[in-house]
């Protein structure tokens, strides 16, 4: 194309969209052009045809392997879940490797990996690359753990317990408990047969805070003699989605566990436990409020007080961070690590964020329960 208009450019491609026009030379030469937006329009109209032709099919697996066309890659991202297995999954290794840290290039991987997450999850677990823990990676095996779960195929969930029986229980094994963990539960599905207990079902002590994911992940199971107990019957005791529980992990990795660590212990220098604290476990509104403007200064946690240089002197205010997010960290917080308190709803957090619009400095300790005080007394 001679045209010099991005607009033009657009259109033209449209057009010969629309006309199943299949000349993947001419694809090859307009991917050379140097407008991003070309270059995404025209890997979506090599697409459309490629999975209609062998030939179109390799001249796109050349293209997206190809760094001298410096494709938008994102898209290139999204163009990959038309390749086969081998090729697929090596792009997507790749690619989640430099963005290791991006939601957004997270599910675009699991967006091209439908109906094979299963295969790429194997590939991932035995990467030289994925051998040192990681949050990133961490919610990556999770993630695509949830999917293999919601997939519900028995052969693939089977295969997927073997993986617990290697080597000591490590991080690996924790994001995939947690990923079984966030399976959806569908009324019409039965549990997967097995002839007898898994070892990662039958391993923890009954109070161990990891049996709250162990319990929720057994349900896509069953063995002769299972133990059909109350907790069995419902593990989720407030009827949680566990897609709110999946993203509010997510988001709790990505934005909290720097400080709070990856399973609530706190972290020295950074930030006191959120394991068993009243601050989490209480009034779902003082939570609120905490993270709407943060906190500063002392704050006393099972019963310890915690202040600087052993903490930070405050932490942060996320009041720009939409109410839906906020929630979902609140009830991933209030129902992991063995809690079960009640999840918080979006219009929880937006209601306090217009009651406290006015608040411009951290929350401190002192104000916090001294509110609380005084609404007891007006009650």
């Amino acid at each position: 194309m001679t045209s010099t208009s991005q607009f033009a450019k657009l259109q033209a491609l449209w057009t010969l969209e629309g006309l199943s026009y299949s000349d993947f030379d001419f694809f090859l030469k307009v991917l050379e052009d140097p407008d991003p937006q070309v270059k995404t329009a025209t890997l979506r109209s090599m697409e459309q045809e490629a999975v209609k032709n062998p030939k179109g099919l390799h001249t796109l697996k050349r293209a997206v392997q190809d760094p001298s066309l410096h494709l938008p890659e994102l898209q290139v991202t999204l163009t990959a879940g038309c390749l086969n297995g081998a090729d697929k999954h090596s792009l997507l290794l790749d690619i989640l490797s430099r963005h290791p840290g991006s939601q957004v290039y997270r599910d675009a991987v699991m967006s091209s990996l439908y109906q094979e997450e299963y295969q790429f999850l194997t590939s991932v677990l035995e990467h030289p690359e994925w051998q040192e823990p990681s949050s990133e990676k961490e919610i990556t095996l999770e993630q695509l753990a949830a999917a293999v779960a919601n997939k519900h195929h028995p052969i693939e969930l089977t295969a997927l317990l073997q993986n617990f029986d290697r080597d000591e229980f490590n991080w690996k094994h924790q994001a995939l408990l947690n990923g079984l963990s966030f399976h959806r539960v569908h009324p019409d599905s039965t549990a997967i047969t097995l002839d007898k207990a898994p070892g990662i079902f039958t391993r923890f002590s009954e109070n161990d805070p990891i049996n709250d994911k162990v319990s929720r992940a057994s349900m896509l199971f069953t063995w002769p003699g299972k133990r059909q107990g109350p907790s069995e019957e419902t593990p989720e005791h407030f009827d949680t989605d566990p897609g709110l529980l999946s993203r509010g992990r997510n988001l709790y990795l990505t934005v909290c566990a720097s400080c709070h660590g990856n399973d609530g212990q706190g972290m020295s220098r950074f930030a006191p436990p959120l394991l068993q604290s009243e601050w989490v476990l209480g009034d779902e509104e003082r939570l609120s409020k905490i993270l709407l403007h943060g906190i500063e200064g002392a704050l006393e946690v099972n019963g310890k007080l915690y202040d600087s240089p052993e903490i930070l002197p405050a932490m942060p205010a996320f009041a720009t961070t939409p109410p839906e997010d906020l929630a979902a960290i609140m009830t991933y917080i209030r129902q992991s690590w063995g809690h079960n308190a009640a999840p918080v709803k979006p219009g929880t957090v937006g209601r306090i964020r217009v009651l406290s619009q006015g608040k411009v400095t951290p929350w401190t300790a002192e104000e916090l329960l001294g509110e609380e005080l005084e609404m007891k007394e007006v009650h």
